[in-house]
């Protein structure tokens, strides 16, 4: 489960916050997709022959080549060794599908000469013969010096060890191989996470609190709750906490249309939903749209009021044994929270190869918004660095931080900047500011909150499972010289802002990295490789 950040998330939070705000934001969200695509660090240049002549000594690339399977790099693909939890140094194998993993050649080198690339395997592929040269069946770029072998159902690698040797020359006749290892089997129904595809329910609805923004006895803004429904849905309550929704909206605001809903409060809670899924989809590589490739997760999230979602009241609780011809859906709640506790998501379990259907609901599961708004209340409160910086951004929105805030709806320029009819180039400049910031507080916290869901729905698919591959994706594994001290059980803390790393309430103390919080979140590749059904985990040995 993802704990409720501690004061360092909060004031990171802000800072991306501000940052996006300096960046410009403008304009509701766009039709994009996100996603991982590569865990290789080199790249090439490569310049013409004339052009090689004139290279200075200080900009010159030596000649380099590195292979791996599924994307994973050395760290992941079994070529290096790692600490274990009693210190030891340990070596493992990654197990592949027979079929649909990938194995990636990256080059680099000012003198590089593409022409001499010469990949080959020690076992039989299809009609190919162990040691036959492969290097034509792949997918390559010299520009960037990549190549690619998706290997496909007709060229199966059989059961066992497998290895691919890569090699280059340059035009100085250097020469550099490469290798990987790795051992190949049959993904069997019970444990092919995605063997049907997995439909998830996505809530914005539930009711279970009373929820308001106040100032409280010392003047300061904070969020309270009350265990009480009052008929408003709680992800549309911590909206208006936030200062993006009110129950008094001028007339303008109310008849401003946009996204096929009317009301300015209305508009803004679609634009976030709409940020929500955007993001969430992008983690597991879908389209906006749901189209998908074959990069894709085999997951689907829809509304609760999609045409074709189905209904919370017919969810069934399923545990697959891999004979199954349908699986039922899961569904994940959106808003909300219980304030007394220290989360800011709660999955039901880390489901191993995702055998399971789940119901993340409230009260105990789901994704706390009101919780998200409460920590970064409590941090203001008590930094006035923090509260400079909400107010630069939030101050506009929000009446309790003092800065004249006045809540989306409320404002005489709402019902113009949020109508679809809006024009940035003909609004007055005092709307344009407005709109701008909206805009940016809207497409953060989408992403924001975008990633919390998709870390708990990763729980439940079998993120992350404990011990070394092939056994695990290493959850927990904190002695990992790959890991950073959010990996916790269940949990792993990889470069970058990782989806499944721990909340800082599970690593009390450590530091954040304020910057990645301006990037998107990302699965590790050693996650994405299971998602993509490209990595076999088998079953947890025996203690």
């Amino acid at each position: 489960m993802l704990r409720s950040p501690l004061r360092p998330l909060a004031f990171a939070v802000l800072v991306a916050l501000t940052a996006a705000s300096a960046a410009g934001c403008r304009t509701p969200p766009r039709d994009v997709r996100t996603r991982d695509i590569g865990a290789s660090d080199v790249s090439s240049d490569a310049p013409s022959d004339a052009a090689a002549d004139t290279i200075k000594p200080d900009v010159f690339v030596p000649l380099a080549l590195s292979i791996t399977v599924d994307e994973l790099g050395a760290t992941f693909d079994g070529s290096t060794p790692y600490t274990d939890e009693d210190g030891s140094s340990k070596r493992f194998r990654v197990l592949v599908p027979r079929a649909g993993f990938t194995v990636d050649v990256s080059w680099r080198g000012t003198r590089a000469d593409g022409a001499t690339l010469s990949i080959k395997a020690d076992v039989a592929l299809g009609d190919r013969a162990a040691g036959s040269e492969l290097v034509d069946l792949f997918s390559r770029s010299d520009k960037d010096g990549r190549a690619q072998l998706r290997l496909p159902a007709e060229r199966a690698a059989p059961d066992g060890a497998v290895t691919f040797t890569a090699r280059i020359a340059d035009l100085d006749g250097s020469q550099r191989d490469a290798t990987v290892s790795f051992d190949v089997g049959e993904l069997r129904p019970e444990l092919d996470p995605f063997r049907l595809e997995d439909r998830w329910l996505v809530l914005f609805s539930q009711d279970l609190y009373t929820i308001r923004s106040e100032r409280d006895s010392a003047g300061e803004w904070r969020v309270a709750s009350e265990a009480k429904p009052n008929g408003v849905a709680d992800f549309l309550e911590d909206l208006r906490a936030a200062g993006l929704g009110s129950e008094n909206e001028t007339a303008a605001a109310k008849a401003a249309t946009r996204y096929g809903v009317t009301g300015a409060s209305a508009i803004v809670a679609e634009w976030m939903k709409r940020e929500i899924l955007t993001n969430l989809r992008a983690a597991y590589g879908i389209a906006v749209d749901g189209a998908r490739d074959a990069d894709s997760v085999g997951i689907r999230f829809v509304r609760e009021d999609e045409a074709g979602a189905p209904k919370l009241a017919d969810y069934v609780y399923q545990k697959l044994d891999g004979s199954e011809s349908t699986r039922g859906f899961s569904v994940i709640a959106i808003g909300g929270g219980d304030l007394a506790e220290p989360f800011l998501g709660r999955s039901r379990t880390v489901d191993r190869n995702n055998l399971q259907t789940e119901d993340n609901i409230g009260p105990g599961y789901g994704v706390f918004t009101s919780k998200a708004l409460s920590t970064v209340a409590g941090l203001i409160a008590g930094d006035p660095t923090s509260k400079s910086l909400a107010t630069v951004l939030l101050g506009d929105f929000i009446a309790a931080l003092g800065a004249g805030g006045v809540a989306v709806g409320e404002h005489p320029h709402d019902g113009l900047l949020l109508d679809e009819a809006y024009d940035e180039k003909t609004a007055p400049p005092l709307a344009v500011v407005r709109a701008r910031k909206l805009a940016t507080v809207i497409q953060t916290l989408g992403r924001l909150v975008g990633a919390l869901t998709a870390h708990e729905v990763g729980h439940a698919l079998g993120l992350v499972a404990e011990h070394a591959p092939p056994f695990g994706l290493f959850g927990g594994a904190a002695k990992a010289e790959f890991t950073g001290p959010r990996t916790t059980p269940g949990h792993i803390d990889t470069d970058g802002f990782n989806i499944m790393e721990a909340g800082p309430s599970s690593a009390p103390g450590v530091s954040i990295n304020i910057a990645q919080f301006l990037g998107a979140a990302r699965f590790n590749p050693l996650n994405l490789a299971y998602l993509r059904r490209r990595l076999i985990v088998l079953p947890a040995p025996a203690p």
